[in-house]
């Protein structure tokens, strides 16, 4: 952008030009630059924390999903790479928390939490509790759908994000039989994802919100099985 000049008066009364003393606005990158480097900040995190809220209605991608249905829920994660996820799930209608551990394709399942008896099982893929893994580190949260349309994101207004400036991309993609809409705000000054918003709207007319937020990148998580 091309630094504004003022004018000034001098005692003559002549009017002439002088620089201003505020910087050169620079122009801000291109929303497939600020994509590319998101990725490399988060893919070299390996620990950090999201919480998503989820409402709507999750519907089934035509493979047996148990989590398909009314949505009114908190996902809080831990994260520790390259295979553990410890969350706690709240039921906002019941107010009942469930926690659940993955370490690699073992989940670990207790209800209610805390006092439930834990049980051992498998993690199925494509449940909003087994880890997504199509990429490493953080950008372990993508679907590859939302990974694949990275390139395509396009630039909306910067926005203010806690107590950082944030840029924010806009991607669309099919995702679970619908169409997802969403807005990522990444941190201008670490890359860093800081906060999401998905809507889902499926071919019925009905549609899933997630809103995400992320944290503590690089502070470890000590995962444990708890049997």
């Amino acid at each position: 952008m091309v630094a504004l000049v003022a004018l000034t008066a001098c005692s003559s009364g002549t009017a002439t030009s002088a620089p201003s003393s505020g910087a050169v606005t620079p122009t801000p990158p291109s929303a497939a630059t600020i994509a590319e480097k998101m990725r490399a900040a988060m893919t070299s995190k390996t620990s950090w924390k999201s919480s998503y809220a989820e409402t709507g209605t999750l519907e089934s991608s035509g493979a047996a999903s148990p989590a398909a249905g009314p949505q009114n829920i908190i996902l809080t994660n831990s994260w520790q790479a390259p295979d553990g996820r410890d969350t706690l799930l709240t039921d906002r209608g019941s107010g009942r928390v469930s926690r659940f551990i993955t370490i690699g394709s073992t989940l670990y399942s207790q209800s209610p939490s805390p006092g439930g008896t834990w049980t051992k099982g498998a993690a199925r893929p494509g449940t909003p509790l087994a880890r997504v893994a199509v990429d490493t580190g953080a950008m372990a949260e993508f679907s590859a759908a939302a990974i694949a349309a990275l390139p395509t994101a396009r630039l909306g207004p910067d926005a203010a994000c806690g107590q950082a400036q944030c840029y924010v991309l806009r991607i669309a993609f099919d995702l679970a039989g619908g169409k997802a809409q969403t807005q990522l705000f990444v941190d201008k000054t670490s890359f860093l994802l800081a906060h999401s918003v998905r809507v889902i709207t499926y071919p019925d007319g009905k549609t899933l919100q997630d809103i995400g937020d992320f944290t503590d990148y690089g502070i470890p998580n000590d995962i444990k099985a708890p049997l």
